[in-house]
């Protein structure tokens, strides 16, 4: 499938710099993941993109830390020390520590 990125189990697709922007934000369909069981989430995301300051993220029983550096509507790109972008879909988190 051309425009997709091949999602792990887990719910990660990790890129590094130089990848197509718009191939990140194509991987799910138009509808927003976005309800009321979200907030706790957002406010975390939201306080990391503002901040710069760090967040563990749980997916699947896999760990993954980094700051958010965007926020989109089905996912989340993150930025640590070992990958300059990492997409995490908002469906797959099981939870954010900060």
């Amino acid at each position: 499938m051309a425009g997709y990125l091949p999602i792990s189990a887990s719910g990660v697709v990790v890129m590094h710099q130089g990848a197509a922007a718009q191939e990140v934000w194509a991987i799910r369909g138009p509808s927003p993941v976005y309800d009321a069981s979200m907030s706790p989430f957002l406010e975390l995301l939201e306080a990391s993109l503002a901040n710069k300051r760090g967040l563990i993220f749980y997916l699947n029983g896999q760990i993954v830390a980094g700051y958010v550096t965007k926020i989109g509507d089905h996912a989340v790109e993150v930025r640590n020390q070992q990958h300059d972008r990492v997409i995490l879909l908002l469906d797959r988190l099981d939870g954010v520590a900060q």
